[in-house]
């Protein structure tokens, strides 16, 4: 279910609001611009997991990574869609870089 769903289910107007004072009390995750604005993260812990998860299998690769590999570590788990959401949130805490020679932004 989707928060703004949850959110409205319960009367709750101001939904951004809500997200906002979640997010600075360590609640979720939530970034009120860019890619991200959409994007809502109740566990934390999958985050971290999600994260050492991709950090691990670069390491195998000496920590570069194409989009091609990437996508092939995914695809049983997100959509296409899903894997561009997660790779913004890796370009936003700074996790990844994109090389000019190899842009992993293919749906802009």
């Amino acid at each position: 279910m989707h928060f703004v769903s949850i959110a409205q289910s319960h009367q709750i107007e101001d939904v951004k609001g809500l997200a906002q004072f979640m997010h600075d009390n360590g609640v979720i995750l939530w970034f009120n611009h860019g890619q991200l604005t959409n994007l809502v993260i109740l566990n934390h812990i999958w985050l971290a997991n999600t994260i050492n998860s991709m950090l691990d299998y670069a390491a195998t690769y000496k920590g570069i990574l194409t989009r091609q590999q990437l996508e092939v570590h995914w695809q049983e788990t997100w959509s296409q869609t899903m894997q561009q959401v997660f790779l913004d949130l890796l370009t936003e805490f700074e996790v990844i870089y994109l090389l000019r020679d190899n842009p992993f932004r293919k749906y802009d």
